[in-house]
């Protein structure tokens, strides 16, 4: 996602919200085919709930599956855009 923020001018600062923020103005520019923003912020969350305190986080395999095929498109547009 920083890659392909870097390569068209959108600066992450290597900050969640603002690769969050790259990753929905990469869709809308068509350049990936979800908007991974909203998916970024969440898995942000629940990392930070495991890390800092420790919480116990479920998500169904429906859910996994899910985020799974969205973020293997971004790398298929990743890897298409990068050659």
């Amino acid at each position: 996602m920083v890659d392909l923020a870097d390569r068209r001018g959108i600066d992450t600062q290597r900050r969640h919200d603002l690769k969050a923020s790259a990753a929905t103005s990469l869709h809308e520019a068509g350049v990936l085919p979800d908007d991974l923003g909203p998916d970024l912020l969440s898995l942000n969350e629940l990392r930070k709930e495991v890390t800092y305190e420790g919480e116990d986080v479920e998500l169904s395999r429906g859910e996994l599956d899910h985020l799974v095929e969205r973020v293997s498109a971004a790398v298929d547009a990743a890897e298409e855009a990068a050659s």
